[in-house]
């Protein structure tokens, strides 16, 4: 059997623990800053493909979801860079995970379907991406919408723990202790919360109530709830 390390995409399959308290940071705290426009910025994707993906997102993404859903990018390319320097992901597909991870908690989307919103979401994105890009790019995009919200135990793929890292330290200033404040400035600044800690809130809520058996409902202590309180990121909120 070969041990050759997966390349391009597939390396955003590699197997990671999926409880964060198992991962080992390089800092467990104090990190370094890194600057936004000259550390981060230049990791941004910009392929024929994300290109393409934007252009058809931007009109459908509330402001405060397409500003959450770069967030949800920067943070966790700032926590793979300075705290887990050997994650050797794919950043296209992972930007793409990105935009498209909320697509299914936009208003007019959590009342199209019945499905859960993670679920809709995934299936929305691979039905986009796999007439323009491999199987492989729309599997892992899909694969990390589906489990962004999947705190479980046992094992995720690498691309399912940066999401989950980047949203929740968006959404509940999970493990801010990982990232220098500095370095999350640069992010806000860029792209703006507006009020994030509402709109997440009022979102899952809705979602449980036209849903009231939806995977949101598997959260532990209804932790969208804990977000309108999210005081690591509150300063940010005016």
């Amino acid at each position: 059997m070969s041990t050759a390390k997966p390349t391009g995409v597939l390396r955003g399959f590699t197997t990671v623990p999926c409880p964060a308290d198992e991962l080992t940071p390089k800092y467990p705290a104090n990190p370094p800053a890194l600057d936004f426009k000259k550390d981060l910025l230049p990791l941004l994707p910009d392929t024929p493909l994300v290109r393409e993906a934007k252009e058809h997102l931007k009109p459908l993404l509330p402001e405060n979801v397409w500003n959450h859903s770069h967030r949800a990018f920067f943070f966790a390319v700032a926590l793979a860079k300075t705290q887990f320097p050997e994650w050797d992901f794919d950043p296209e597909s992972y930007y793409l995970a990105c935009l498209f991870h909320d697509i299914g908690c936009t208003p007019e989307n959590l009342e199209a379907t019945k499905l859960s919103f993670e679920w809709w979401g995934g299936m929305y994105a691979h039905t986009y991406l796999l007439p323009r890009a491999s199987s492989d790019v729309a599997d892992v995009v899909a694969e990390t919408i589906f489990r962004h919200t999947d705190f479980v135990r046992g094992k995720i793929h690498l691309h399912g723990q940066l999401i989950q890292l980047g949203t929740l330290l968006d959404n509940h200033g999970a493990r801010s202790e990982w990232i220098n404040r500095k370095t999350v400035d640069g992010i806000v600044e860029a792209y703006p919360r507006l009020e994030w800690n509402d709109g997440f809130a009022d979102a899952m809520e809705r979602e449980v109530e036209l849903k009231p058996y939806s995977h949101t409902t598997c959260f532990e202590g209804a932790i969208w709830r804990n977000s309108r309180a999210n005081s690591y990121m509150k300063v940010y909120e005016n």
